[in-house]
């Protein structure tokens, strides 16, 4: 091998310590840690958001809903009143 090859070969210096080794080692299983996290907070954002979603669709059926029981509640109300002023 001459020096030239032996210079593009990679290979671990004995500077390189162990201790930083690991160090990078928990510095990216961390990351990854965090990465997941990340993850399933917009996981359960995008769920959030999707139920969101059908909320207007629901207050305007409700809204006619009501808006059909108050005039439904009138009509009882002034029958209630044609009785009560027949029977006086």
């Amino acid at each position: 091998m001459t020096d030239a090859d032996q210079r593009r070969e990679w290979h671990l210096d004995r500077k390189v310590t162990i201790g930083l080794i690991v160090a990078l080692m928990m510095h990216a299983g961390s990351t990854v840690w965090w990465a997941a996290s990340i993850s399933n907070r917009v996981a359960h954002l995008e769920d959030v958001a999707d139920r969101t979603q059908e909320q207007p669709e629901r207050l305007a059926r409700l809204e006619a809903q009501i808006a059909s029981l108050s005039d439904y509640l009138r009509r009882i109300d002034s029958k209630m009143d044609r009785l009560f002023e027949t029977r006086k």
